[in-house]
């Protein structure tokens, strides 16, 4: 299983942050309006990054495709979603410092890969992405299902910092 430590968590915080910084300052966004009133918007996000994780986890769930994912696109799609999280646990960092999310996640973590060990269907491990709403439960599978493809929590950070790089290119250029 793939664990992230506190400092981990803590870079991942810390990227996040300057991202979201930089992306406020050149959209003019608030920092109330960045925790309140786009926080649908960030939900949404989400979402649709799960579902493009899932899509590139194809054989976990096509049963009518022979296609073997592209592990590069699998890992590249669950940064998208590590974004987010940490995008979202960012923003409670006021009620929640991140110790205590650390803490959290790691409960989650155990409690989830029983779960998940459980299920004897593969196609299990994607519906679970959509039925938990807690990003650290989101965190964990994300990274359970990374675990089932032989990446490792090195291949999820050396990603991170490219997706991370990638995304500020996109910010400067407008995209």
């Amino acid at each position: 299983m793939i664990e992230l430590t506190l400092e981990d968590f803590k870079f991942f915080s810390e990227k996040q942050e300057i991202l979201d910084d930089a992306i406020k300052k050149q959209k003019g966004i608030t920092d109330d309006e960045w925790k309140n009133d786009l926080s649908n918007k960030h939900s949404i996000a989400l979402y649709i990054e799960r579902a493009e994780f899932a899509n590139e986890c194809s054989d976990l769930w096509k049963y009518w495709k022979d296609k073997k994912p592209n592990l590069d696109k699998v890992l590249d799609e669950a940064i998208d979603v590590i974004h987010f999280v940490f995008l979202t646990i960012n923003k409670h960092k006021d009620s929640l410092d991140l110790s205590s999310s650390f803490d959290i996640y790691k409960y989650i973590l155990e409690k989830s890969t029983k779960e998940l060990d459980e299920f004897k269907e593969k196609d299990l491990y994607i519906v679970s992405l959509f039925t938990s709403e807690n990003e650290l439960e989101i965190l964990g599978k994300v990274l359970y299902i990374l675990d089932l493809y032989g990446l490792t929590r090195e291949d999820v950070i050396a990603q991170y910092k490219k997706k991370n790089a990638v995304n500020f290119e996109r910010l400067e250029s407008g995209y």
